[in-house]
This record gives structure tokens, C-alpha cells and sequence, in this order.
């Protein structure tokens, strides 16, 4: 959305997963509740991510705000196969983080506190989707049409061969993180997380609201422009 407001040339053509993040505090913890983040240090994967975006909007709800804000909550970006380290030394009391890290850190003693449901909207709210050049995609439509093909494959792979994606999934982890989360670990997270082509255009307009209200935008974009799902419904026969 920030890149596409500052005249970046770009369109969101399918989404990719709803929900499957969680606010975990560490083992130990005094955080019971979203209140209790009163005063404490909350990890999530980058400043200006869907889970920034979302912590921020579970703190409103709840009286509170990040210390940018005015507030007391110190919001900490750290890289989520990080954040296991990170709640083991005690530099934060919680996260809020997209799966499979979520059940790891629970895993490692953490409580949960918030699930997917409760993020936003009762867990239908996207989170990632798939973004493409529009030059790119004017000057070679059959590559967009051809990627979009794939990409509607293993969406289907995953809700139909669930064992085929656990091993999938935990191999292109393992290569990207150096860590590879467990099997059940990972069966956890998937099933908090809804791996979806579609998107839902109401919360993604009520996160682009948040998004600038937090400060990382000045205003929000023309979903109408941003988002053509054409080419994916047609695959899919929608």
C-alpha cells in the first residue's frame, strides 16, 4: 500500500493467506491480557508490517498506545526466527507474529494471549498477498496469467494435501532461516492460518485506515486501483 501511494507502479493480484498471526507473551511473563502491555516491549517482524499494524490496533482498543504514539508500549521490530531468542533473554514480554513462529514461541513456554480470531475481524482479514509490476504485467500478460495458474495450484495444494505442504513448507523455512520448525509445530500454525487466493476488500480498507492513522501513510489508497482479482477469479472459475 505505502509503495503504491508513493507512486510505485504496481497491483495486488491475488491474495495469499488470511489471519495466522497471534500475541504470544514469554514464559514468565506478567502479560495476561492485552492491557498488560502497559509498560512492556512487544516484538513484530518489521515497523509498518500487517502485525505492526495490528498490535497498534489492539493497543487502541484496549486504552493504550506505542511510545511513537505518545504511549508506553515499546514496539520492537525483530525478525521472527529471532523472536525465540529474543523472548529467552527477556528483551520483550511478548510478540505479535505471524505463524509458524507463533507456535513456536509457545512451544518454548510462551502463553498465548490473542489467536488469530482475535486479532481482527474475526480472522478474516488478509495478510499476504501477491504483488506484481503492472508494467510487467501490461507487456507480458501471459507470464502474469501463467503465475497466477501456479500460484492458484498451490493454494489448492495446500488445503487439499496438507502432509505434501507440511514438508514443503519446512524445507523452504529451513533454507531461509536456517531453522526448521517441527511438523507438528507447523500443522498448528496452518490450521490457525486461512492460505486463500481472495481477499477480503473491507479489512484490507480498515487496515489501510490504520495504516494511516499510525503515520506510515497519508492516506489511504483507491483499493479499486490497487487490487485486480480478474485474472484469478477467472482461473478459478469465479
Amino acid at each position: 500500500m505505502n509503495a503504491f501511494m508513493q507512486g510505485v507502479p504496481l497491483k495486488i493480484y491475488a491474495g495469499a493467506a488470511k489471519a495466522g498471526a497471534v500475541l504470544v507473551a514469554r514464559e514468565g511473563s506478567d502479560v495476561e491480557d492485552v492491557p498488560g502491555l502497559s509498560g512492556a516491549a512487544v516484538a513484530v517482524p518489521t515497523r509498518g508490517s500487517t502485525q505492526d499494524i495490528s498490535l497498534r490496533h489492539l493497543l487502541h482498543e484496549n486504552g493504550l498506545a506505542a511510545t511513537d504514539e505518545g504511549g508506553d508500549v515499546t514496539i520492537v521490530p525483530i525478525n521472527p526466527a529471532d523472536m525465540p531468542a529474543a523472548f529467552s533473554t527477556g528483551q520483550v514480554e511478548a510478540a505479535l507474529v505471524q505463524e509458524p513462529w507463533g507456535v513456536v514461541l509457545e512451544n518454548q513456554g510462551g502463553k498465548l494471549i490473542v489467536d488469530e480470531r482475535g486479532i481482527w475481524a474475526d480472522g478474516d482479514y488478509t495478510t499476504t498477498v501477491l504483488v506484481v509490476s503492472t508494467e510487467y504485467a501490461e507487456q507480458h500478460p501471459e507470464a502474469l496469467r501463467g503465475l497466477l495458474a501456479g500460484h492458484l495450484k498451490a493454494v489448492n495444494l495446500v488445503t487439499e494435501q496438507p502432509d505434501v505442504t507440511v514438508k514443503a513448507v519446512a524445507d523452504q523455512i529451513e533454507e531461509m532461516t536456517d531453522k526448521r520448525p517441527a511438523d507438528d509445530e507447523l500443522e498448528a500454525a496452518l490450521a490457525r492460518t486461512d492460505v486463500s487466493w481472495d481477499i477480503n476488500l473491507d479489512s484490507m480498507g480498515e487496515y489501510a485506515a490504520l495504516n494511516e492513522e499510525a503515520g506510515f501513510a497519508r492516506q489511504s489508497p483507491d483499493l479499486n486501483e490497487l487490487v485486480d482479482l480478474s485474472v484469478i477469479k477467472e482461473l478459478a472459475g469465479e
